[in-house]
């Protein structure tokens, strides 16, 4: 069975870097900009390379799109204040007047902690460290079961354990019927 075609896109220089850079605004990462676009990431990354406009549109709209969720991240994180216009109507749907009023959003906790989680890193670490140290701070023993069975027979009475395997063999003999040969 024959592989499909693929459909060759030409290098636009009048409308490609501006279709990518909007891409790239929107927040589409390399792979969301190639579906997009119609292309590979390989032409992408070509592209990037021989077209110097191309690459500067969309690492300067990545660069602001980040910059963007950045700032309302801040905001969210100390809190804002802004003006809420009410528009008034009479019956007939017509704007009579408009009323504005001054609202505040309160800091968000979540966004201050996600805010300093990523940019002071070694200050605000969302994770919990875990230390195990043996006895008196020192270093800890790890003993495993095979450790534990060797100790286990080091300790024991041998030649008792072979006496006692002895008789057990003896009584099952004593128990067994005889047998018509």
């Amino acid at each position: 069975m024959a592989r499909p075609q693929r459909t060759i896109i030409a290098y636009d220089a009048a409308k490609m870097p501006q279709a990518a850079a909007g891409l790239a605004r929107q927040g589409y990462k390399p792979g969301g900009i190639c579906k997009a676009l119609g292309i590979t990431l390989a032409t992408y990354k070509r592209w990037c390379e021989i077209h110097e406009d191309f690459a500067a549109a969309t690492q300067e709209s990545a660069i602001f799109a980040d910059a963007t969720v950045e700032n309302a991240l801040y905001r969210r994180a100390i809190g804002y204040d802004y003006v809420e216009i009410k528009r008034v109507k009479d019956e007939h749907g017509k704007v009579i007047r408009e009323e504005q009023a001054k609202k505040h959003v309160s800091p968000d906790t979540s966004a201050a902690i996600t805010w300093l989680t990523n940019r002071q890193r070694d200050r605000w670490k969302n994770r919990t460290a875990l230390e195990h140290t043996g006895p008196g701070d020192g270093p800890m023993i790890v003993t495993t079961f095979a450790d534990l069975a060797r100790r286990a027979l080091l300790d024991m009475d041998v030649p008792a354990l072979t006496h006692q395997q002895d008789q057990v063999i003896e009584a099952e003999e004593e128990d067994d019927p005889p047998r018509d040969e």
